[in-house]
This record gives structure tokens, C-alpha cells and sequence, in this order.
């Protein structure tokens, strides 16, 4: 969904800015805390389970990291 639109369907400006304020927040923990916790647990851990909490911390990071640039450049809402 793009900015307009979120204004367009009749959310007010300051609900839309305080709701991708919140979720930018979160998407930084993920990149700084989360993602690496899962990372070093993953290699802690080491077998299957580790491999797979490693690719997940992987990704939480690539995923939310991604995103957080998309809503910081207003691509989306």
C-alpha cells in the first residue's frame, strides 16, 4: 500500500504516521537485537536446529532491514 492510499481510505495523517512510527521501531530491534540474538543462538546451538535459527536470524535481519529502507524512502506506508 502506498502513502496516498493509506489517506485515501480515510485513516487520519497522524493514526498513519504514529502506526509506521511503531512498526520502524520494531523493524530496528529486529535488525539490532533480534536477528543477531538469533544468529549467535543459532551457532550456539550448532546441529539442524542451530543451521535453522541462524537462517531465520538471517533473514529477520535481511527482511526487516529491507522494509525499514522502503518506508524510510516512502515507498510505502
Amino acid at each position: 500500500m502506498y502513502l496516498y492510499d493509506s489517506y485515501r481510505l480515510g485513516a487520519p495523517p497522524d493514526a498513519v504516521a504514529a502506526r509506521t512510527a511503531k512498526s520502524q521501531q520494531v523493524r530496528v530491534l529486529d535488525v539490532a537485537v533480534i536477528g543477531p540474538l538469533m544468529v549467535w543462538g543459532g551457532f550456539k546451538l550448532g546441529g539442524v536446529g542451530g543451521a535453522a535459527l541462524t537462517f531465520f536470524g538471517v533473514t529477520t535481519i535481511a527482511y526487516n532491514g529491507w522494509n525499514y529502507g522502503r518506508v524510510a524512502r516512502g515507498e510505502v506506508c
